[in-house]
Order: C-alpha cells, then sequence, then structure tokens
C-alpha cells in the first residue's frame, strides 16, 4: 500500500475491516466443550487478523471473500478499507502508522455503509443455558484505524508494525527496532 499524495502525521487513513469477535466476558466458563471455534483458531496461522489492547479480534478474510451483503458491498466499493494489506516493515525501515483502536456507535454503522466491520452472532457458549450465547445487537462496532505516525511523502509504501507474540514466528518476521529512530 502506498501513498497517494503527502500525509500528515495523526492522519486517520483508513481502517483494518472484518469480523469482530468479541472475547466471552469475565463471568462466562472457559472450559467449556462448546466454544465459538473461529474465536478459538490458531490466530498465528491466519495473515488477515489483528488483535485489538482489549481482546478482540478482527479477522479480515471475512472482508476479502464476503458471502454476499454488507460486507461484499463493503469490499467492492470501500476505499477506506485496507488496513489489511499494509506491509510490516523489512529490516532497516520503521513503522510509518500505527493500528490505533477505533469505536461506532451501533446505530451509525446501520446509516453508514462504509463502516468496513460486522460483529460475529456468536458470543460464547453458556452450560447454564446449554446453548450459545449471541452477540448483543445494540453493542458498538470496535475496530482499528490507521493513523500516520510521521510525515510520508507521495508514492511512499506504508507499513505497519505487526509486534507479533506468538511463537513460533514466521521466517520474514523481525522485531522493529525503535531506538534506531531516536
Amino acid at each position: 500500500v502506498f501513498a497517494l499524495s503527502a500525509i500528515e502525521p495523526g492522519q486517520c487513513l483508513g481502517f483494518f475491516p472484518g469480523r469482530c469477535f468479541h472475547p466471552p466476558p469475565p463471568e462466562a466458563v472457559l472450559d467449556s466443550p462448546k466454544k465459538v471455534p473461529e474465536f478459538y483458531q490458531s490466530w498465528c496461522q491466519n495473515d488477515k487478523a489483528i488483535n485489538r489492547y482489549d481482546g478482540i479480534l478482527i479477522d479480515a478474510r471475512f472482508f476479502d471473500n464476503p458471502l454476499s451483503g454488507e460486507m461484499e458491498f463493503n469490499r467492492t466499493h470501500n476505499k477506506i478499507a485496507f488496513g489489511h494489506m499494509i506491509n510490516h516493515p523489512p529490516k532497516g525501515e520503521t513503522p510509518n502508522v500505527i493500528a490505533f483502536p477505533v469505536e461506532f456507535p451501533h446505530e451509525e454503522q446501520e446509516k453508514n455503509s462504509f463502516i468496513p466491520y460486522e460483529n460475529h452472532d456468536l458470543w460464547y457458549y453458556s452450560q447454564e443455558m446449554s446453548d450459545y450465547v449471541t452477540f448483543p445487537p445494540h453493542m458498538p462496532v470496535k475496530g482499528i484505524g490507521i493513523f500516520s505516525i510521521r510525515h510520508i511523502l507521495p508514492q511512499k509504501e506504508l507499513f505497519l508494525d505487526y509486534d507479533l507474540k506468538f511463537k513460533p514466528l514466521p521466517e520474514w518476521y523481525h522485531h522493529v527496532n525503535y531506538e534506531i529512530e531516536q
């Protein structure tokens, strides 16, 4: 992903789109044999996912390969939903954008088809109810905004520090050395 024009620090450039998976509430029994499968999958094998500070996982595979409906419209028409295509900086380069949590009121999403998120319907499995609990439909939609952290010249590539924590790390990955910038 490359800058089309000069970008100033602090600009919101777009969003990391996808389906939002919310972590179960603390009172939920997590050792249930029935769990929301997508939430507990091996996220380290998914190069289209990002994790928010509050545990919400956003999976852009649902944005790239929607079956139909709102996500299909967003994928084909939304020019600000590109965060999942930004590369990690190669060695010797530093990030010029940052992923930052954003939140939209539910009512806003109903009015604005360019908000590139949908909440996953299933939230967690309740042993007490012996059924899945659906995510409340009136809850805000939480996502990730992509913001510039320095001046970016036209035609320069955008780089986002993936800050991977899982093991084993992919061969292409390296930790960003922020001391170089100081």
